[in-house]
């Protein structure tokens, strides 16, 4: 596997300032190592730009729980168009697409607390597809609000579920609805639905780009990696 990493470049980087002129200094040295290293590099075209465009989809939101069909919609007219940024120098379609997945998730971050801080109805039957990466994207944010709805009651039920194996109730009582162990179920979910989202909001925007560049990297070459500085000093 190779890494690719701009060492070369570093003294450059500690003194520019402007993120800009950084992340088009990395565009640059990911091109001229591809083509410079790899056997039969691919041509920067369309097609190339639909791999990448796919690649890096899958990586903001790989199980289709974050974005909405509107929002594709929005990233699709970049499709067959990287590949014209990628020569440009330009990345528009990164920063829109950060944009947007900034916007989701601020938006599941007012709903979640919400939802969990109502009673679930447990003996409700209700069905949520928790692998979702083969299923369409949410075609409104009501849809996604509604997933979110059912997979926050699946996890509470699961947790629920669980207690009342600590808790060693009865086969006979389970029937019987044990509030105290729904709240504390929903709390668990509540704490750990924080993190989830907390750990979104903390990827720094070095690592939102180097995700970006991976991806870029990976449609020349699945074996082929990129890695920011500071994790290839950690892995080496």
């Amino acid at each position: 596997i190779r890494f690719i990493t701009i060492f070369a470049l570093l003294i450059l980087f500690n003194l520019v300032t402007n993120a800009d002129i950084k992340e088009r200094i990395k565009i640059n040295s990911i091109l001229n190592n591809i083509q410079q290293y790899h056997f039969n590099p691919k041509p920067i075209d369309d097609k190339l730009s639909n791999e990448i465009f796919n690649l890096y989809l899958k990586r903001l939101d790989p199980n289709k729980q974050l974005f909405i069909q509107e929002d594709i919609d929005k990233l699709k007219t970049f499709e067959f168009l990287i590949d014209d940024q990628i020569k440009n120098n330009t990345y528009t379609f990164q920063q829109l697409s950060q944009h947007l997945l900034k916007k989701r998730i601020k938006k599941i971050k007012t709903i979640y607390p919400i939802i969990l801080g109502k009673q679930f109805n447990l003996f409700k039957n209700e069905t949520v597809t928790i692998n979702r990466k083969d299923a369409s994207f949410f075609n409104s944010e009501n849809a996604l609000e509604d997933y979110w709805h059912k997979l926050l009651k699946y996890q509470t039920t699961a947790e629920y579920i669980q207690l009342l194996d600590k808790k060693k109730i009865s086969t006979k009582n389970r029937t019987v609805f044990q509030k105290k162990l729904e709240k504390e179920a929903r709390k668990s979910i509540l704490e750990s639905t924080k993190k989830y989202i907390e750990r979104l909001e903390q990827e720094t925007e070095d690592e939102q780009f180097a995700s970006y560049l991976d991806s870029i990297s990976n449609a020349f070459d699945p074996h082929t990696t990129y890695l920011l500085p500071s994790l290839k000093e950690d892995f080496d």
